[in-house]
């Protein structure tokens, strides 16, 4: 009796050419791995083909197969969509409206917050600035508006 013998909760085939096969198997409450090459004289496989046939196993192989598949296409789909929706964003007209509502958006968004910094410190009227105080004060900033009434400092 093998160690998965009455224990199979799936199996699929691991390879295209369909020579490994991969059990899952219950042991306690944790699903265990457990992976072995067709082999029609080992016990262990012989003891697997009395739980599921070579057909069960092709349609189980298929249908994961099928499903990662599936998975890994409305991942891929999400992505392009998400990559749509941000270069419409980028492409929004800077209008005066489309500017305040970026800002009150972002407004405590700390990687906005950190990226706007940076731009600001590359800035030569910032960057090459004796006010020291001021400079602190937008490096310590939290919020948007905060660092914007600090700017009428230089």
């Amino acid at each position: 009796m093998a160690i998965f013998s009455n224990k199979i909760v799936a199996a699929k085939f691991l390879d295209n050419s369909n020579t490994i096969v991969e059990i899952i198997y219950k042991d306690g409450d944790e699903d265990v791995a457990f992976a072995m090459e067709v082999d029609f004289s080992n016990p262990d496989f012989q003891d697997f083909l009395e739980e599921m046939d070579l057909e069960e196993l092709e349609k189980s192989t298929y249908e994961q197969r099928r499903k990662r598949e599936e998975a890994k296409k409305a991942f891929l789909e999400a992505r392009v969509e998400q990559r749509i929706r941000d270069t419409k964003r980028s492409a929004t007209p800077m209008t005066m409206d489309n500017i305040v509502e970026e800002l009150f958006q972002k407004r405590n968004d700390m990687a906005f917050l950190f990226q706007f910094k940076v731009e600001l410190f590359k800035k030569e009227v910032i960057k090459n600035s004796k006010k020291e105080a001021a400079k602190k004060k937008i490096r310590q900033s939290r919020d948007i508006f905060e660092i914007l009434s600090i700017l009428k400092d230089f």
